[in-house]
């Protein structure tokens, strides 16, 4: 059975992002996001929040370990805002 610290570790990295990324997305330090990942200690409720806003983070499976890890994924989204943009850009060149 994987850790709450695990799960974070695992989101973080399915997104691509570093420690630093994590620390600066938080205002935090990247020696506090280790100290997460390592169980030392727990997102405040209010950056839970924060982290399932901003990357639809699933907080079922961060806090219990229970369902997919993102409410939709990531990188779909990217795709879908990538697929706007050239139909907009067609669009607006009548293509």
């Amino acid at each position: 059975m994987t850790t709450q610290g695990k799960r974070l570790k695992t989101i973080r990295t399915e997104l691509r992002l570093s420690q630093e990324d994590f620390a600066n997305f938080f205002q935090t330090s990247v020696a506090y996001i280790s100290q997460i990942e390592k169980d030392k200690c727990g997102l405040s409720v209010n950056n839970l929040i924060k982290l399932a806003t901003n990357y639809k983070v699933n907080l079922n499976y961060l806090l219990c370990g229970i369902g997919a890890h993102f409410l939709h994924s990531p990188q779909n989204s990217i795709k879908n805002e990538i697929l706007s943009e050239v139909k907009r850009i067609l669009d607006e060149r009548g293509f």
